[in-house]
């Protein structure tokens, strides 16, 4: 086999040999993945960075999220029991563990199509791994859902039942 050897474009004196029968691509992402693994910190530092310059202008801050999810909650939860005639304390725990883990999953799906794309000004700038950006992006949305957590259990203390 021949090897191809390539010079990027902006990096004139940089070589790079490629073996198209030996291909590495699993190899150099378990790599990237562990070495983003071995990062967390900056993950997290970078993710908390994102909540604060989020909702830095605001009084209410990341709780804001929370008040407006409590108040979807209840506004549907006294909606939709009384077209289905349900009773509410039978039907508000369901729509508030569905609501909150469906929002969450939606949230992180959305967010990863877009997590190497915004962080495009750091990665032109310093030799990170990829996999930093991503769990950046899992751990904001895991704060942002651990902010709606505690709407599940003022409801289930409110209409007094308890999963089991």
């Amino acid at each position: 086999m021949l090897d191809q050897v390539s010079r990027p474009p902006g990096r004139p004196g940089t070589l790079y040999v490629f073996d198209a029968a030996t291909p590495r691509r699993r190899s150099v992402a378990l790599a990237d993945i562990a070495t983003g693994l071995r990062r967390w910190r900056l993950s997290v530092a970078l993710g908390n960075l994102d909540i604060r310059n989020r909702y830095r202008g605001s009084v209410l801050g990341p709780f804001w999220l929370t008040l407006s999810t409590a108040v979807m909650i209840g506004g549907l939860g006294l909606l939709y029991s009384s077209l289905f005639k349900l009773q509410l304390a039978e039907y508000l725990p369901f729509l508030a563990v569905s609501l909150i883990v469906w929002n969450t999953i939606g949230s992180i799906v959305t967010d990863a199509c877009t997590s190497l794309t915004s962080a495009e000004g750091i990665i032109r700038q310093l030799p990170l791994p990829y996999s930093v950006h991503v769990l950046r992006c899992v751990w904001r949305n895991a704060i942002i859902a651990a902010h709606n957590l505690p709407i599940i259990l003022l409801v289930f203390l409110a209409t007094g039942t308890w999963p089991g």
